[in-house]
């Protein structure tokens, strides 16, 4: 006799190598074209649940090492650069630039 477990319409999957096997063909698929973690959780809830699984598809995630290679960054690029005018006496105008979009420091900063 098979037993088989459903949340709703979702089928429980207790077994971590299952749930490993799962995620390693999902992964794999020729139609997720190895998707962030949470484009692979929404497409994984619709017809599986295990326990903690957010969290365990995003662990899966961050060691593969083709997404890791693959992320991008979705940011508009920035626009053209505008040349301040020739000041025509000293100190006339003041002016500050600012680089943002740095990696965070150890207090949580990204711009200088």
């Amino acid at each position: 006799m098979l037993m088989v477990l459903q949340l709703g319409s979702r089928l429980c999957i207790p077994s971590r190598e299952v749930q490993r096997e799962l995620l390693s063909k999902a992964l794999s698929s020729p139609y997720s074209v190895h998707p962030w973690g949470t484009k692979m959780h929404k497409d994984l809830k619709q017809h599986f649940w295990w326990h903690k699984m957010k969290r365990k598809i995003a662990l899966f995630i961050v060691h593969c090492l083709v997404c890791q290679k693959v992320k991008m960054e979705c940011k508009r690029t920035a626009g053209m650069l505008q040349p301040l005018p020739i000041p025509e006496w000293k100190w006339e105008n003041i002016t500050m630039d600012f680089a943002v979009g740095l990696s965070k420091s150890p207090r949580g900063n990204n711009a200088i």
